[in-house]
């Protein structure tokens, strides 16, 4: 195990711990059962909360704490034959796209279930969700999905979408029947 934030007393530069646990009343259980039983709750608890508040965010057109928790050099996937599709591999990228699918579309999300899983340093997220979206032209209609999100040391460098791709390949056509050129537009790739 390896110290959270800097060097601990009694702890060895490799990781190990010098201190004679059972001579602590109440710790005499090794330092992984204390992250796991303890701090990993809270810390996933509070991951939650914070998916929660980004979609809340991205629910009024705002995704600038969505991007702002992205590391450099994400990776972001999007499937489907659209202007929306297409894997992203900078911040930057990222924030593009997300600066088309809001001239695109009014959304809001209803988040059904938020899934977190491993060590602090490394979390892996399943966020299930029920999508309402408003395209400029056309329709309004609804969309179930899943995001696979991975956070390794407090910055997201992986997510995925998976939805009903169709939907936003239908969407788009008729904006682009209406004249929407952005809807038409290539992908953003990078």
């Amino acid at each position: 195990m390896r110290p959270i934030g800097g060097h601990v007393r009694g702890m060895r530069s490799s990781g190990e711990f010098t201190t004679n646990w059972s001579l602590c009343p109440g710790l005499a259980v090794l330092p992984h059962a204390l992250l796991e039983r303890y701090v990993a709750p809270v810390y996933r608890a509070y991951v939650r909360r914070r998916i929660r508040a980004i979609f809340d965010g991205l629910s009024r057109s705002d995704y600038t704490l969505a991007v702002g928790g992205l590391a450099d050099d994400v990776h972001h996937v999007f499937a489907g034959d659209h202007a929306l599709d297409g894997e992203r591999h900078s911040k930057d990228a990222v924030r593009r796209w997300f600066e088309r699918v809001f001239r695109l579309y009014d959304l809001s999300f209803d988040v059904e279930r938020v899934i977190v899983s491993g060590p602090p340093w490394d979390i892996l997220i399943a966020v299930e969700w029920l999508g309402h979206a408003r395209p400029r032209a056309g329709a309004p209609y609804e969309n179930e999905g899943l995001h696979v999100i991975r956070i390794r040391r407090g910055r997201v460098v992986y997510f995925h979408a998976y939805e009903d791709t169709q939907k936003l390949a239908d969407a788009r056509r008729v904006m682009a029947e209406a004249g929407i050129e952005e809807a038409a537009a290539p992908a953003i790739v990078d």
